[in-house]
C-alpha cells in the first residue's frame, strides 16, 4: 500500500502540537513553565513578609498571586502552541524546512519506507515506539521526537490504515487523542 503525503507548515505545527502535549519532555516542559512564573510570585510575597512589608501590601500580592497563577495555568498552552508557530515560521524565513513537503509512504510486509525527493528512510514495525492517532492525524513515532505524520486527508477512503498498522504493530503502542 502507497500514501503520497503533502505536507504543510500546519501539518508540521499540528505534529509538534501533538508531540509537546504526548512526549515525555512536552510535558515537562509544559509543567515547568506552569510552575515557574507562580513560583517567582510565591518568592515576591516571601521576601515581602521576611521584610516586615504592610499587610495590606502582602494581602494585596497574595490575592494577586493566586489569580495570575490561575490565570497562567490556562493560557500557557497557548503561549507554547504561538512559541512553536512563531519558531516554525523562523525556520521556514531562513530556508530550512524541518520537513519534507511531498513525500510518499509505502506500507510493506516488513517495514514503512518513505521516500522524497532528497531520500528514502526504512522503519521496521518493530522499531515502532508509538502510534498517536487523533481526528486528522495518525503519527507513526520510530524515534523520540520523529515520526511519519499522516493526514487523514491524504488516505484513500479505501484503505483502512489504522487497522493495518494495528496488524502491524503492538496494539500496546496506540495512543489515541
Amino acid at each position: 500500500m502507497k500514501i503520497n503525503i503533502i505536507m504543510t507548515e500546519n501539518d508540521y505545527l499540528r505534529f509538534n502540537e501533538y508531540y509537546l502535549e504526548h512526549s515525555n519532555a512536552g510535558k515537562k516542559t509544559t509543567r515547568n513553565i506552569r510552575i515557574l512564573f507562580p513560583a517567582i510570585l510565591l518568592c515576591i510575597l516571601i521576601i515581602l513578609i521576611a521584610v516586615h512589608a504592610d499587610l495590606t501590601l502582602i494581602i494585596i500580592i497574595a490575592v494577586m498571586l493566586v489569580i495570575f497563577s490561575i490565570i497562567w495555568q490556562f493560557i500557557t498552552p497557548k503561549l507554547l502552541k504561538n512559541s512553536l508557530k512563531k519558531n516554525i515560521q523562523q525556520i521556514k524565513n531562513d530556508g530550512k524546512l524541518s520537513y519534507s513537503e511531498s513525500s510518499t509512504l509505502e506500507f510493506t510486509d516488513d517495514e514503512i519506507i518513505e521516500t522524497t525527493d532528497n531520500s528514502a528512510l526504512k522503519v521496521k514495525y518493530g522499531d515502532i515506539i508509538y502510534v498517536g492517532i487523533t481526528e486528522e492525524y495518525i503519527f507513526i513515532f520510530f524515534e523520540a521526537a520523529r515520526a511519519f505524520t499522516i493526514p487523514r486527508g491524504c488516505i484513500n477512503k479505501n484503505i483502512d490504515l489504522e487497522d493495518f498498522l494495528k496488524g502491524k504493530i503492538n496494539a500496546n503502542k496506540f495512543v489515541l487523542a
